[in-house]
């Protein structure tokens, strides 16, 4: 017989040893997942659209701006050239838009996350086609006949369009206001040497471009984020709470390195891009940021790229000015201060240097060959104006652009129209195998490299 206390009841103890054990890692652990889950989560945000809405027309009133400013006009104006192609009628439709110069989105009390987007996103087509069909004709034809007065009148007209583009300050908004900047200049730049002949009239009016103010892109993208983190959020309990207060201090940091350059703000927002390419657990956890930052990285740096190529054309327009006074281009750019510019414009991706330029044939009057003008690109580095041919065509707004950029280049020609009655046109068709490379638009999505997340 076991004697009381023997074996039996040392199972017993052992047992309920074993109970309190597993109750208290079960209780330690379920600390842990909340305190893993909640940590950093201590800030506040809004419950009810009517607090989202509160808070983004506060965001809009730092920057002067108040909900709705010359909506109504651009509805006006919309509804009067929305798919019209007559200059006729689209340039005075476009002039009662001239000399406003803010337009905002109004913002309901009932505003969600995509309700920004809705009031702005129908907005984007319209603009699109009628730059496409009837303002960029307008200017190529005036340039082609020496009519730079009437080119300048349409050059502005594209500007009210950006302006309209820029007025949610969300990235969409900003994108499609450089847009509409780069396929003006594009339009110019084959025209270079008539317009700048033609005097400075042309270069006040592109000095004018409407570029987008990072500051104001990044603030209201804050607002906009934070709603969509929220969203995300939900009742998920796995992901991190600390994820809205992370992204707002990361927003407020890239606003400020944009604005003072603060390398310690640079640290800090590097090292959140870091942790989302490097830690998977850090990426899932946050997948408001994994979703939202590459693109705002993407937008910024089209943002710098529009910058530069609008410098880089009012630059080319002062050489053509030179040009008819001297009956040369000069040996460096300096030799155009300040007859024909107050100063040389700045290279951002060169620590806002001056932009580079080289002399190659002093006998030529070709504005494509008898120089180069470039910005020094992502790697920061001077190679004298000499791109790799393989990375000929990628430009500024790609961060693997690691050699110069030339900026005295015409446009690319458009591509070939698809022709019809291929074998692709087929219902049945099905290919043969899929290609393993990610697509060039989906790739650049992701975080990149974060030494290169903001230059």
């Amino acid at each position: 017989m076991n004697a009381p206390g023997g074996a039996g009841g040392t199972r017993r103890r052992g047992v309920r040893t074993g109970m309190i054990i597993a109750a208290g890692v079960v209780v330690l652990g379920g600390i842990g997942l909340a305190l893993l889950i909640f940590s950093g989560g201590g800030r506040t945000y809004p419950t009810t659209p009517e607090g989202w809405a509160a808070r983004w027309n506060a965001a809009a009133a730092e920057f002067g701006r108040t909900p709705g400013e010359n909506w109504d006009l651009w509805l006006d104006v919309l509804s009067e050239i929305e798919g019209e192609t007559d200059p006729a009628i689209v340039g005075p439709a476009l002039d009662r838009m001239s000399g406003v110069h803010t337009v905002t989105v109004p913002i309901p009390v009932s505003i969600r996350t995509p309700t920004v987007l809705d009031d702005m996103l129908p907005q984007v087509g319209d603009i699109r086609d009628v730059l496409r069909a009837a303002v960029l004709p307008q200017i190529e034809a005036s340039l082609e006949s020496g009519d730079t007065d009437a080119a300048a009148e349409w050059i502005g007209r594209a500007w009210s369009l950006a302006r309209v583009s820029d007025a949610s300050g969300t990235l969409i908004g900003g994108l499609v206001q450089t847009a509409v900047i780069a396929a003006t200049l594009e339009t110019v730049r084959p025209h270079i040497r008539l317009a700048g002949a033609a005097g400075n009239r042309l270069a006040v009016v592109i000095a004018d471009a409407p570029l987008t103010g990072t500051a104001w892109s990044l603030r209201m993208e804050r607002e906009l984020g934070l709603m969509l983190i929220q969203e995300l959020a939900g009742d998920n309990l796995l992901i991190a709470g600390d994820q809205a207060a992370t992204y707002e201090e990361l927003m407020l940091d890239w606003a400020l390195y944009e604005s003072t350059g603060d390398p310690e703000a640079l640290a800090r927002v590097t090292a959140v891009f870091s942790r989302l390419q490097n830690s998977r657990l850090y990426a899932l956890r946050r997948p408001g940021l994994d979703l939202i930052l590459p693109a705002v990285d993407k937008a910024r740096r089209t943002f710098r790229a529009v910058r530069t190529e609008r410098d880089a054309l009012l630059v080319m327009l002062a050489l053509e000015r030179f040009w008819d006074e001297q009956g040369s281009y000069p040996h460096a750019l300096d030799q155009l201060v300040p007859e024909q510019l107050a100063a040389i414009p700045a290279d951002p991706f060169a620590d806002n240097a001056p932009l580079r330029y080289r002399l190659v044939d002093p006998d030529s009057d070709d504005p494509m060959t008898a120089y180069v003008l470039y910005s020094v690109g992502h790697n920061g580095t001077d190679e004298g104006g000499t791109e790799n041919p393989s990375l000929v065509g990628r430009g500024l707004t790609d961060p693997d652009h690691g050699a110069d950029h030339i900026l005295n280049r015409l446009p690319p020609p458009p591509p070939p129209a698809r022709p019809s009655g291929i074998i692709e046109d087929d219902p049945e068709y099905q290919p043969d195998e899929q290609p393993d490379e990610q697509p060039a638009d989906q790739a650049d999505e992701q975080p990149g490299n974060p030494a290169e997340a903001v230059p």
